[in-house]
C-alpha cells in the first residue's frame, strides 16, 4: 500500500509550522519502531491533528507544467515553445504534446509532477487498486476528470490524476466523493489502462445470468426464444449475456474468455 513520502510530508508540517524539527525526528524514530505511518505517529502522539494534515497535504497549489519542466532541467525553452505550438495545433494538453514529440517521457513528467506536489508517484502497473473505493468515481467521470481512487489512507481517500496542475478536475472530485483527499501522481496510459480493467461489466453479467437461470426454472416452453434461435434473437437472454461477456472482455483487453462449468456454479475468466 502506498504512502506520501516520509520526508517530504515531514518536510511540509514543518514548513507550515504544524510541526517542529524535534517532533519531526521523534516521529519518524516512533515510525521506525513500530511501523506506523508517520501521519499516523503525529495524530496519535497528540502533535497535530488529522484535519490538520489533510488540509495541509491536500489540495495543489497552481502550477504551470512548462515552467516546472524548464525548472526541473527536463526540457529546454525552446522545445516548451515547440510543444506550444504542437498543443495549439493538436488541441493536446502540453504534457502530451510534448511526450508525443519524444522531448520527454511520460514517467518523466510525473516523477516531476510529484516532487511539485509532495505526493507520491505510483505505478499502476504494479498497484492494486481498492475494488471497494473505484466507484466512488463513475467510469464516465474517471475519464473525463483522468483520475481513479486508488485506497484509503490516514489523510483521507488516495487519488491517482495524470494531471494534478488541473484544480478544476480536482475541486469537482473532492465535490463528488465528498471525502478527504489525499493526492497520487500517475501516468495517463497507466491509468486509462487501469480504468480498462477495474470498470468491468461484472455486475451486468451476474444479472443476466441470473435472469436466464431463473427463466429456465420456470421451464419455459419457448426454449428456442431463449437461446436466440427464433426472431428477435439479439433480445434473447442467451445472446444478451455473451454479448455482454464479450464486450467486457474487449474492454479488459483480454486475449481470451474461459467459460467452465463448475459441479455449483459457472465460472467466468
Amino acid at each position: 500500500m502506498s504512502t506520501p513520502p516520509k520526508a517530504l510530508m515531514g518536510e511540509l508540517l514543518v514548513k507550515e509550522k504544524l510541526v517542529s524539527p524535534g517532533q519531526l525526528q521523534m516521529a519518524l524514530e516512533e515510525q521506525k519502531r513500530t511501523g506506523q505511518r508517520l501521519g499516523s505517529v503525529f495524530i496519535e502522539k497528540g502533535i497535530v491533528t488529522e484535519k490538520a494534515i489533510v488540509e495541509s497535504l491536500a489540495r495543489p497549489g497552481k502550477v504551470r507544467l512548462g515552467e516546472l519542466l524548464v525548472r526541473e532541467k527536463l526540457i529546454t525553452e525552446d522545445q516548451l515553445q515547440a510543444g506550444l505550438i504542437e498543443q495549439k495545433r493538436s488541441g493536446r494538453r502540453l504534457g502530451r504534446a510534448l511526450i508525443e514529440k519524444g522531448i520527454v517521457t511520460e514517467d518523466a513528467i510525473g516523477h516531476a509532477l510529484a516532487r511539485q506536489f509532495r505526493a507520491p508517484f505510483i505505478n499502476l502497473k504494479t498497484f492494486t487498486v481498492n475494488p471497494k473505493l473505484v466507484n466512488l468515481l463513475t467510469e464516465t467521470q474517471a475519464r473525463r476528470l483522468r483520475a481513479l481512487v486508488l485506497e484509503e489512507t490516514p489523510l483521507g481517500v488516495r487519488i491517482g490524476m495524470s494531471d494534478p496542475t488541473d484544480l478544476a478536475s480536482y475541486d469537482e472530485i473532492v465535490k463528488i466523493i465528498k471525502r478527504d483527499v489525499a493526492l497520487a501522481v500517475v501516468t495517463e496510459l497507466s491509468l486509462l489502462a487501469t480504468i480498462d480493467r477495474v470498470y468491468r461489466r461484472t455486475g451486468e453479467i451476474v444479472g443476466l445470468a441470473q435472469q436466464l437461470e431463473a427463466e429456465l426454472a420456470t421451464g419455459s416452453d419457448d426454449f428456442g426464444q431463449l437461446m436466440g434461435l427464433s426472431t428477435g434473437a439479439e433480445d434473447a437472454p442467451v445472446v444478451k449475456l455473451l454479448q455482454t461477456i464479450f464486450e467486457d472482455a474487449v474492454g479488459a483487453r483480454a486475449s481470451d474468455v474461459h467459460i467452465e462449468p463448475q459441479e455449483q456454479r459457472l465460472q467466468i475468466r
